[in-house]
């Protein structure tokens, strides 16, 4: 799958790069569905304070993979769980042509939501679709620098068995991204909103060989 900002192909938005990658283009022509995000459910890890984990439909060709246990305190599981949720509602968009905006209600920032609209439209663009597996593993809960409330989840992301795929043949859009740069580190930082959840504020993403996505390759 590619990693860069041009073509038709999942862009810099697969892989949340929207700090990394800019906003590109307005969707103007992009007429998503509703924004309400499926039924939450809740997991054996979550507790009535905390929000569930959210199940969205995809098909067996599809597999976002968290890899890393929930954290014990109560504030940071919540975060990730939401952070879960968004990547989750993101990729579900992607793999149905951007025909939907489950991901904007985990978004805080106007900006942010204007630029994950941007790369999810060139899905609906393109007629594409994701498929494979996305590895997400290494999570880790911080505060931001500089604020006494806000929190930032990073990790470690592997996409290189997730490819873009053409909706109406079903073939494989070619990929020459070197095998190393499928490996990435992202930080998503959240502040609390009302009702006690928490909004999207900041999308950070590397690849390797640069920055903290050194870390990611084994």
């Amino acid at each position: 799958m590619r990693k860069g900002c041009t073509g038709a192909a999942l862009a810099c938005a697969a892989l949340f790069g929207v700090t990394a990658c800019g906003s590109g283009g307005h969707p103007q022509t992009f007429v998503p569905g509703g924004s309400e995000p499926p039924t939450a459910q809740s997991t054996a890890n979550a507790t009535s304070a905390v929000p569930g984990l959210v199940h969205f439909p995809f098909p067996s060709s599809v597999h976002i993979e968290f890899q890393t246990p929930l954290p014990a305190d109560p504030q940071e599981e919540s975060v990730v769980i939401t952070d879960e949720n968004f990547q989750s509602a993101y990729y579900y968009s992607l793999y149905s042509e951007g025909g939907n905006q489950h991901f904007a209600p985990y978004i805080a920032s106007p900006s942010v939501l204007t630029s994950v609209q941007a790369n999810v439209a060139q899905n609906f663009t393109g007629h594409e679709r994701i498929r494979g597996t996305l590895r997400i593993f290494d999570t880790s809960v911080s505060q931001v620098t500089g604020s006494a409330k806000d929190m930032a989840v990073t990790f470690c992301g592997d996409n290189s068995r997730l490819a873009s795929v053409s909706a109406q043949t079903g073939r494989v859009v070619p990929d020459n991204t070197p095998a190393n740069d499928h490996f990435f580190s992202q930080t998503d930082s959240y502040m609390p909103t009302r009702g006690g959840k928490w909004g999207l504020v900041a999308i950070s993403t590397t690849f390797y060989p640069n920055g903290q996505a050194r870390e990611c390759k084994p």
